[in-house]
């Protein structure tokens, strides 16, 4: 996963697995069928994560619903990161900075330091910020 794939990636389930994997540290699933994993309110396809209970999840949709998506800006903050969320009526887009140290902005973004993402839908920008944060802060962004 590159920058670039990140930012052309669309909202849906395949960038709500990388968030699952690279920012929550989830190991995260396929569906080949609903029996296969012995839930039938899980369609063909469709992701999930197993907890350490060995109990089956839905993945929440962290890139097109505003209350999954803010958990990661919860989690974030809890963890000591410096997030910010904004929206610009001049582009009609809102953008989102996720630190990739535990360190404060005081006001600004740290230049070359974290997630900075713009997308239509918060959701979005949250989760692409996140994702390159996490690209930072493990030196592959």
């Amino acid at each position: 996963m590159t920058k670039e794939q990140i930012r052309a990636t669309k909202p849906g389930r395949e960038l709500d697995a990388w968030i699952a994997e690279k920012v929550l540290g989830k190991k995260v699933a396929w569906v080949e069928s609903p029996e296969a994993a012995n839930r039938e309110w899980l369609a063909k396809g469709a992701p999930y994560t197993v907890d350490e209970l060995h109990m089956i999840w839905a993945l929440p949709g962290y890139s097109t619903e505003i209350a999954a998506a803010w958990e990661l800006v919860e989690a974030a903050a809890k963890e000591g990161h410096t997030v910010a969320v904004d929206y610009s009526n001049v582009t009609n887009r809102w953008a989102a900075y996720v630190s990739g140290s535990r360190q404060a902005c005081q006001g600004h973004y740290v230049v070359g330091d974290g997630g900075y993402a713009e997308a239509t839908t918060a959701p979005e920008a949250i989760c692409k910020a996140a994702l390159l944060a996490a690209m930072s802060k493990e030196g592959t962004g």
